[in-house]
């Protein structure tokens, strides 16, 4: 079990052939003629933690037609790990789905077509307008006075960069501080946490965390320094849109 989490930190930080290595011979002491030994099975449950540092590793790899072939023989991981995402990813990275956006989860939608403007709507509830007549537990919320999408074209100039962890299947995780940016459950936080897909821009989700202090980060606390126009007070859909010149459809 200590050798599977090492491995599934080694591929957080990057470390793959490392990660690799602790894999193959994980697999080498438990598994036989291909298959997990029947003791084993009785006596641990370690079993998950390596078939899910392989999949990470295949995916972080780009090694995505292996990845689908080996989801797809093994379906009940795609249930057991909540993978119907990645097998999506896979396909939409090999050219080879048909589903469409209508109906999907946001994540999924944005696998099959990256949107900004759904983006922001995802962002938005992060938001303290968004939260402010909202009967729900506040758990990860901006301050009211962040500057969300200056936030937005600042974080480009750093993304994707090696500041990023690979803590998922598919996306890079970046660690940013800015100083009483938001709370979490209640706490002041001085960092936010950006997710992408993998090694690109488009962001999935950004919300105000604890952590980041023992984490590699980028501070952009150097944005309280500048003078910044303030915003004019436009719901958060026509901010995006005139941000990113997008016109509404009549």
């Amino acid at each position: 079990m200590a050798q599977a989490f090492y491995a599934s930190i080694l591929i957080t930080i990057k470390e793959f052939k490392k990660a690799e290595s602790i894999i193959k011979k994980i697999e080498k002491n438990i598994f036989t003629a291909g298959h997990i030994t029947d003791d084993f099975k009785k006596q641990h449950n370690d079993e998950e933690s390596i078939l899910f540092s392989k999949i990470r590793l295949m995916s972080y790899q780009g090694q995505y037609q292996e990845l689908l072939n080996f989801l797809e023989a093994n379906e009940e991981y795609l249930t057991r790990f909540k993978l119907s995402e990645l097998k999506l990813y896979c396909e939409v990275k090999l050219g080879i789905n048909t589903q469409k956006r209508e109906g999907q989860s946001y994540l999924a939608r944005q696998i099959i077509k990256y949107s900004k403007e759904d983006m922001s709507v995802h962002a938005s509830y992060h938001t303290a307008d968004y939260n402010a007549d909202q009967d729900v537990p506040k758990e990860n919320i901006f301050v009211e006075d962040f500057p969300i999408y200056t936030i937005f074209d600042e974080i480009e100039k750093y993304i994707p960069s090696d500041y990023a962890l690979f803590s998922g299947v598919l996306a890079d995780w970046y660690y940013f501080r800015y100083d009483c940016c938001g709370k979490e459950n209640q706490k002041t936080t001085n960092f936010f946490k950006v997710v992408t897909f993998h090694d690109t821009q488009d962001i999935i989700s950004i919300c105000p965390v604890s952590e980041g202090e023992n984490l590699p980060y980028i501070d952009l606390n150097y944005l309280k320094k500048e003078e910044l126009p303030k915003q004019k007070q436009l719901s958060r859909i026509d901010r995006f849109n005139k941000r990113y010149g997008i016109k509404k459809e009549s």
